[in-house]
């Protein structure tokens, strides 16, 4: 997991340089949003709710967001933390990227329950006005799972894509 993260943020640094030129407000930008989705999984949809809170400062940000998910295989739960860029900026229309890093937790109906660290990375794109935010956000949690009630660890990787809306709170 290391590796990877070691891989993603100096290409995200690389890749947001030449966007960086463009005006951004050095002014504090927080955003509460509302998240939901849904994506297919087994028999039945996979249906995600939960918020983020995205602080940002000159094309930076600290982008914090928990999800929980429910469908008839099991429940999960994703919270973390990540760094955010700025890629581009076109009047109401923003787009970005973020790594970070959190847990994701899931209990199936047999009553097993996984828990495990991972790394998060992802992008979202938003159209926003002085006050409300409509956001795009899709996600990729990546973990190891090595609980006792396993022969041998595993990795994972939780997809999601949310759509969300939000208010900014310092207009």
């Amino acid at each position: 997991m290391r590796r990877i993260l070691a891989l993603l943020a100096p290409c995200v640094i690389a890749a947001s340089m030449p966007l960086a030129a463009q005006k951004t407000p050095d002014r504090p930008v927080l955003v509460l949003a509302g998240e939901g989705g849904a994506y297919p999984h087994l028999e039945s949809p996979h249906l995600v709710y939960g918020g983020t809170a995205h602080l940002r400062v000159a094309g930076w940000g600290l982008l914090g967001l928990g999800l929980i998910g429910k469908s008839d295989e099991y429940e999960s739960r994703m919270f973390g933390g990540a760094v955010s860029r700025q890629l581009f900026r076109s009047r109401a229309l923003h787009g970005g990227v973020f790594v970070g890093y959190g847990e994701y937790s899931e209990t199936g109906w047999s009553g097993i329950e996984r828990a495990a660290p991972g790394i998060m990375g992802g992008a979202t794109l938003s159209l926003e006005s002085s006050r409300f935010i409509m956001q795009l956000t899709a996600l990729e949690f990546r973990g190891r799972y090595q609980g006792n009630d396993v022969l041998a660890p595993f990795n994972f990787s939780a997809p999601r894509v949310t759509l969300g809306v939000g208010v900014n709170v310092i207009p």
